[in-house]
């Protein structure tokens, strides 16, 4: 007799935005893991006018993207900052 099948719950997606928009808003940020066969990885996707534009990001990546988003963040920050303080 074989061992009765294991189930688990994973949640797939979880979805980024505005408290005043709806699920389906142009800047709706989804954060999901995909599996091609090769194990999973995550896609962060927004689907603004009807064209979904994502990217994906494997555990590999990761130190590196996420390096370089704040690097790039802390720029607009400094930047931001120069802009409004002059005026």
């Amino acid at each position: 007799m074989s061992e009765p099948v294991q189930y688990e719950t994973l949640t797939k997606a979880v979805l980024v935005k505005s408290t005043k928009d709806g699920i389906y808003g142009e800047t709706a940020t989804t954060i999901a893991f995909e599996n091609e066969g090769a194990g999973l990885y995550v896609v962060v996707s927004q689907s603004p006018y009807d064209s979904e534009q994502k990217i994906a990001i494997t555990n590999e990546e990761w130190p590196a993207v996420r390096a370089a988003i704040e690097q790039m963040l802390a720029i607009c920050e400094a930047h931001n900052g120069k802009a409004a303080g002059s005026v």
